[in-house]
């Protein structure tokens, strides 16, 4: 079942008013109030017509389980964010595919995790999912290990994670650490002058690069808030982009060029506080101003390492996803959301390709739990703007030429001083532009 979202449709009209006023060969202001509400109107009757809101939304949808698939209710999709199931006493979050519904490459090397002291998942404060990572002065996440991925060496790389202090003003924290030794190194923190820092010591040798000013401080920065913070480096114009919340504060020149190191990282450093979401890709993903995810992060080609730190109250356990089995998978075209573990045991291998096609097995394929309501899919649906079709515009842009002209089309003429006799306005959409509608309609 899905929310009814009948206050949305035509509140957010797909074409605009220069469209409609270029349609209609129209130059004047004097009706662009009456114009405004026919495209309002009009808008909103294809929505009803075709089911659905045109322009791209999130949606939360809830399934009955005991099926191995569910199809939610809104498309195009275009991309799933979360699947949860409940197993009789909780909910489980259940490890993705990529942003486009096929399995994670596992060519790539899971990083270790262990936590330190008294660092913990806390439930009761966190971003997204189930839980975040507290953290106090000296507990922090380790790495044992540098997986191969991450040994940046001359190329790109972005460093970003959601993270909360409860100071009143920007600490002096040193955040995350890629640490080899003491002369070897390199790290990513706040500055309590400047807002952000990032440091490489390679052999001894220290490139410090700083945010330019309090204007972090000011602006931006509140105790007691999640912020996305996030550090890109663009080896081919050699700068360090750093980022909070999605406005640049930085994109200084930083020629270092080696960034390998080999012994561990470290999460959470000497910062009092809450981590989440944790992302390190071997591109530069930032460059300029943009608006901060507002789900948490998929794993997706360019993604050398994710911790989502979902888990228990208390728990000390946290893993890296980046190249998960998948538990689900999902097909942008239909809207289906399959219970997939990946393709492990529920393939056949005749005649010689494994993974080939379903095997016939005694339990089938598998299912989400068998419990009502069990299953929640969050997602995003819809065109998104500047991508709606150019016939479902036209077809629209002639619904509102008819309710503006109060016409539709002609019966006929008669020679006779060459009069017209007009159709007056009909329930239903004329014949060609129904032919459009009907190809994005969805009936449930």
């Amino acid at each position: 079942m899905v929310d009814r979202f009948e206050e949305n449709l035509g509140k957010y009209p797909f074409v605009d008013l220069d469209q409609v006023k270029d349609y209609l060969s129209i130059s004047s202001t004097s009706q662009d109030a009456r114009l405004a509400n026919v495209i309002s109107y009009a808008t909103g009757m294809v929505e009803h017509y075709i089911g659905q809101e045109v322009l791209a939304n999130d949606y939360v949808e809830v399934f009955d389980g005991g099926k191995s698939s569910v199809m939610i209710s809104r498309l195009p999709l275009s991309n799933v964010y979360q699947v949860t199931e409940y197993n009789g006493s909780e909910d489980i979050v259940l490890d993705d595919p990529s942003t486009i519904g096929r399995p994670n490459p596992s060519d790539t090397d899971e990083m270790s995790i262990v936590f330190k002291n008294d660092a913990h998942l806390n439930t009761r404060v966190k971003n997204f999912g189930k839980s975040s990572l507290e953290v106090n002065t000296s507990d922090f996440v380790v790495s044992g290990n540098v997986p191969e991925q991450l040994e940046f060496e001359e190329g790109d790389f972005t460093v970003e994670f959601f993270i909360r202090s409860d100071a009143a003003s920007i600490p002096d924290n040193s955040v995350i650490r890629f640490n080899t030794d003491a002369s070897n190194y390199m790290e990513f923190g706040l500055h309590s002058a400047n807002g952000l820092f990032f440091e490489s010591n390679i052999s001894a040798t220290a490139t410090r690069v700083l945010g330019p000013n309090t204007t972090l401080a000011t602006s931006n920065y509140a105790a007691r808030y999640f912020a996305h913070v996030a550090f890109s480096f663009d080896s081919q114009q050699q700068k360090m982009f750093m980022h909070f919340n999605g406005n640049t504060f930085s994109d200084t020149s930083y020629t270092v060029s080696n960034h390998t190191f080999t012994s561990n990282v470290e999460i959470g450093g000497n910062l009092v506080g809450y981590i989440d979401e944790v992302r390190f890709s071997d591109k530069a993903r930032y460059s300029v101003d943009f608006t901060p995810p507002t789900k948490r992060f998929r794993p997706d080609n360019d993604t050398g390492t994710l911790i989502h730190f979902d888990g228990k109250n208390k728990s000390t356990e946290a893993k890296d996803v980046h190249n998960a089995i998948n538990e689900y998978s999902f097909t942008r075209d239909m809207g289906e959301v399959t219970r997939d573990v990946g393709g492990v045991g529920v393939r056949g291998t005749y005649p010689t390709i494994r993974n080939s096609y379903p095997a016939m097995t005694l339990s089938g394929p598998p299912s989400f739990q068998p419990y009502p309501s069990g299953v929640k899919v969050e997602y995003r649906a819809g065109y998104e703007s500047g991508e709606v079709p150019q016939d479902l515009q036209m077809a629209t842009l002639d619904v509102i030429k008819l309710i503006y002209k109060q016409d539709q089309e002609k019966k006929g003429f008669s020679f006779e001083g060459e009069r017209g006799e007009k159709y007056s306005l009909a329930g239903n959409f004329p014949p060609h532009i129904r032919r459009i509608l009907d190809l994005y309609r969805i009936v449930t």
